[in-house]
């Protein structure tokens, strides 16, 4: 059965239209997680350790506090943003069924970015002592940041890629293209 070439057009424009708007949507949620994390967690740390009688900053010296740690925490998640962009813009090229096996393993690193340096933040927002020792000796803390949030990636990729896998058993669409013959 002949298929007809006006909707093979079509429909690969449309998966291709749905790819730039997963990388554009997956580069903002980048961003704005490494902006909004710190933040985040910053005001749910300090209301928990208030609700449990502990003297905390106020919200001025918090806030005063977070912005410079925010900015260091921005630089791993920018990175894995420009990078898993870039590299979904160059695999788009090549097929959907690759494309969509990258962005598995793109989404699943950053999740484990989110998870790994969310730990780390926790650990830090604690104490103001904690934030001002990141902050003090940030030619030291900002190469350990970008290892835990580069180990954190590396470690949930290949998760994402195992998803992918048994995604594309169960959906023949999601199936890696063949290869061309000779």
């Amino acid at each position: 059965m002949m298929e007809n070439p006006e909707t093979t057009h079509a429909t690969k424009h449309r998966e291709r239209m749905h790819a730039s708007r997963s990388v554009g949507r997956l580069f903002l949620l980048t961003y704005l997680t490494g902006l909004l994390l710190p933040a985040a967690l910053g005001i749910v740390i300090r209301s928990v350790l208030a609700a449990k009688g502990v003297s905390v900053a106020t919200w001025s010296e918090g806030a005063g506090w977070v912005m410079p740690l925010t900015l260091m925490f921005l630089i791993p998640f920018a990175l894995l943003a420009h990078y898993s962009r870039s590299v979904l813009r160059r695999v788009r090229r090549r097929g959907m069924a690759r494309f969509r096996k990258w962005l598995y393993i793109f989404v699943a690193a950053y999740l484990g970015t989110t998870l790994g340096l969310g730990v780390l933040l926790v650990d830090v927002l604690q104490s103001i002592e904690g934030i001002a020792h990141v902050v003090a000796f940030w030619p030291f803390t900002l190469p350990y940041l970008l290892l835990w949030g580069i180990g954190s990636a590396v470690v949930a990729g290949p998760a994402g890629w195992l998803v992918w896998a048994v995604w594309s058993r169960r959906m023949p669409e999601h199936r890696p293209d063949p290869p061309p013959p000779g």
